[in-house]
């Protein structure tokens, strides 16, 4: 399997649109932080005292999804209207060799995407906004990694399963937009406090009182555990839940992105040794 990722990351280095990708990365997290975020933290420093790095960091990772998107189904589809997958097997490649050496490709491709944002935002923090990256989200970063490997296991599924580019691109993408907004509706909803302030009335001594009951918004029972559950599986849940601190702890964030991870290969294994290759 190595000279098939050797050859892998040989037509990766020379490939335009992941490049691109790396540039497009690039130039987010510099809008993002430079001009929407800093742009703020000067004009209004009563209200930004304290650096969201969370929502830095992580608003970004989930968008290296979607580029990770662009670059696997385009990468992986030249595979099939090439007509190299065709001639790995026929060389004498076993078709599970194939499909893991495509993994670890898209795999590292993605984890360049990311790096390029991650070490974009830490070096703004530090330049622009004199702070370093916060003890707690060092742990979640390590988190959001395992999760962009994920991700890669499910688009690498995506891109082994449909051999036209253009509907294999449309589909991860439409699959990653969806999950990304579904998760951002979701996620404040864990958020919400059980009780909230309802009226408020006057002691004797006239001084105001808050009166709390519960918070209609807020979600208990099953349907908090599945809006959990969802978070921690969906391929690109996990990038934006940890936008929200605190929403979902990391550790479940990690097996939801493992379980996710080892499920989506082994499907895809099974899928692609069953494929008629036309």
């Amino acid at each position: 399997m190595t000279h098939l990722l050797s050859a892998n990351l040989l037509r990766l280095r020379r490939n335009l649109i992941f490049w691109l990708s790396v540039l497009a990365m690039l130039l987010f997290t510099l809008y993002k932080v430079a001009f929407v975020e800093y742009m703020d933290f000067l004009r209004y420093p009563e209200f930004h005292s304290d650096v969201d790095q969370n929502g830095m960091f992580f608003l970004s990772t989930a968008v290296a999804g979607i580029l990770s998107a662009v670059v696997s189904s385009l990468f992986l589809g030249a595979e099939f209207s090439g007509g190299g997958l065709r001639n790995k097997l026929i060389a004498g490649n076993r078709r599970s060799s194939v499909y893991l050496a495509n993994y670890l490709t898209i795999g590292m491709a993605s984890t360049v995407i990311w790096l390029t944002t991650v070490a974009t935002t830490t070096a703004l923090l530090f330049f622009l906004f004199d702070k370093s990256v916060e003890p707690t989200v060092f742990p979640m970063l390590a988190v959001s990694l395992l999760c962009v490997w994920s991700i890669a296991a499910v688009l690498t599924w995506l891109g082994m399963s449909i051999p036209n580019q253009a509907v294999s691109a449309v589909t991860a993408l439409l699959l990653l937009l969806a999950v990304i907004m579904l998760c951002i509706t979701l996620a404040p909803r864990l958020m919400a406090p059980e009780q909230m302030v309802i009226d408020w009335e006057f002691t004797e001594a006239g001084e105001e009182m808050e009166i709390y009951g519960p918070n209609p918004h807020y979600l208990g029972g099953a349907a908090r555990w599945v809006v959990k559950a969802l978070l921690c599986i969906l391929p690109g849940g996990q990038n934006t839940a940890m936008m929200y601190a605190g929403c979902v702890e990391p550790g479940d964030l990690a097996i939801g992105a493992a379980g996710t991870m080892v499920c989506s290969t082994l499907a895809g294994l099974f899928f692609f040794k069953r494929k008629d290759l036309k």
